[in-house]
């Protein structure tokens, strides 16, 4: 309660009224959540449940010179205050989860039902961990986050925790996988049932965003971890990553799998009968202009290589999951800040709404069928720029010299697409050309690819460049990535 003004005598003795009595709760509400942020009850926080619960209420650590205030102190103001607090909350942060040991998600399954009722954002990790977070595994065996530049506490405490994710789930690592084999990890499915039917229970539809992440290697527990969460209203968002192992599985459609269980919980229905669209029965014309809207056009220029062929990345080549986009439109933290295994560009198989990067091979179009790779092939060759790289003959820990792209390049595609060839760039090593000579081992078949593109390529419209840079130029950010796919 507010202090108030001590009454004071009129000039005919009688006192003067009372002020009108002033609560916490008559501020206007902008007021009490500007009192709630400076106490430290704010919102758009990183909250590591299995860190928080041994912990103070926020823990504050050297960069924080402010004593800590008792946060039971405010929850104990009265019955409306402790629910206007809670529901702030667990309203307006991040909070994430992961397994400890035997406990499991002894932290999750602990909050109340009305925390339950409040949650808006949750990750859950079952990655079988020793550590208490994945932030603390990522900081045991990969160190800070200095070399990522300046980050505030909130950010670097969730990147740490996607960084440890990320860890774990590499196809390389030597982590322990989540399975149904032993005795504890059924034990943790059981708990994980439980969780869902109190969030089942508690969750309001289309309020809570849920962030999943396991390392399954069949599907049974594939299944013993989604299909509890089919009881759920539907979820305002879902990201789904199950690892890179249920794709080795012959017979399995993981891709389709995970995708359509992630729609589901979204409350779409992925079985909905769908009308077909007679795509071949409209004109030409409009064929190719469809295509032309696709991944057909890769945007910047299409790079090859003899024996490969890569795609240089353009404007999906940084991911919005990444530490480079950590708030949303809003400026609030992002729960997929540098959630990098939920990019479709690292791992196809992970269902999430965000991630905008191309995961869709180009040559996938040319095996619809023939008619239609006809019109693909003719929209690919048609709209970008093929740039043939010269890459070295090695042998003894030498250069022997060069090998010519162009001969293997026109080997692998069908004639008829040659015609539709529009822009060739040949880029050579900057050195001196005696490769091109008469002895050179692909000489022949270079005469013969030039001799072959001035019968069947409609020179009228085809242009070529010559470099000798040696190699492709460089990303804004002064690095090189490249997206690989087969000829097509």
């Amino acid at each position: 309660m507010l202090a108030r003004p001590r009454p004071t005598l009129s000039r005919t003795g009688e006192r003067s009224p009372l002020p009108p009595r002033v609560t916490f709760l008559d501020l206007p509400q902008h007021v009490r959540d500007q009192i709630y942020e400076e106490v430290g009850y704010g919102g758009n926080k990183f909250i590591d449940l299995n860190l928080w619960s041994i912990s103070e209420l926020y823990y504050r650590g050297s960069y924080d010179s402010n004593p800590s205030f008792s946060a039971p102190l405010l929850w104990a103001g009265s019955h409306l205050i402790h629910d206007e607090v809670e529901s702030k909350l667990y309203a307006e942060n991040i909070f994430a989860v992961s397994l400890i040991g035997d406990r499991g998600l002894q932290s999750l399954e602990m909050m109340s039902d009305t925390a339950l009722r409040e949650l808006r954002t949750l990750i859950v990790s079952l990655l079988p961990c020793r550590y208490r977070s994945e932030a603390a595994f990522f900081r045991e065996h990969i160190g800070s986050l200095d070399h990522f530049g300046s980050l505030d506490q909130q950010k670097e405490d969730l990147a740490s925790f996607w960084l440890g994710v990320d860890c774990k789930l590499s196809p390389h690592g030597p982590h322990p996988r989540f399975s149904d084999i032993s005795l504890a990890d059924k034990s943790i499915l059981v708990q994980w049932k439980r969780i869902c039917a109190r969030l089942a229970a508690n969750s309001p539809p289309h309020q809570l965003s849920l962030s999943l992440v396991a390392d399954v290697d069949d599907v049974e527990t594939a299944k013993a971890i989604l299909d509890p969460l089919n009881g759920m209203p539907p979820l305002r968002d879902v990201a789904v990553n199950l690892g890179h192992r249920l794709k080795r599985i012959k017979g399995f459609d993981s891709r389709s799998f995970i995708r359509n269980a992630a729609k589901g919980l979204l409350g779409e229905n992925e079985n909905m009968e769908k009308l077909p669209f007679r795509f071949m029965s409209l004109p030409l014309e409009l064929q190719i202009q469809i295509l032309q809207q696709t991944h057909l056009l890769a945007g910047e220029n299409v790079h090859f290589r003899r024996d490969w062929v890569f795609r240089s990345s353009d404007l999906d080549r940084i991911c919005n999951n990444e530490r480079l986009h950590p708030r949303d439109g809003e400026g609030r933290l992002s729960a997929m800040a540098g959630a990098e295994s939920f990019c479709r560009r690292r791992n196809p198989d992970a269902f999430t709404q965000h991630c905008e990067c191309n995961s869709f091979r180009p040559d996938t179009y040319f095996k619809v069928s023939k008619e239609f790779s006809y019109i693909a092939r003719h929209v690919f060759y048609s709209s970008n720029k093929l740039c043939f790289h010269s890459p070295p003959i090695r042998g003894m820990g030498r250069e022997y010299g060069y090998h010519l792209t162009l001969p293997h390049f026109l080997r692998r595609i069908p004639l008829e697409s040659l015609w539709s060839l529009r822009s060739l760039c040949f880029i050579f090593p900057i050195c001196s050309p005696d490769y091109l000579l008469p002895d050179h081992v692909d000489w022949h078949a270079w005469v013969e690819s030039i001799e072959r593109l001035s019968r069947l390529a409609d020179l009228s419209r085809l242009k070529l460049e010559v470099h000798f840079s040696g190699s492709p130029g460089p990303r804004p950010d002064g690095t090189e990535l490249f997206e690989h796919y087969p000829y097509g």
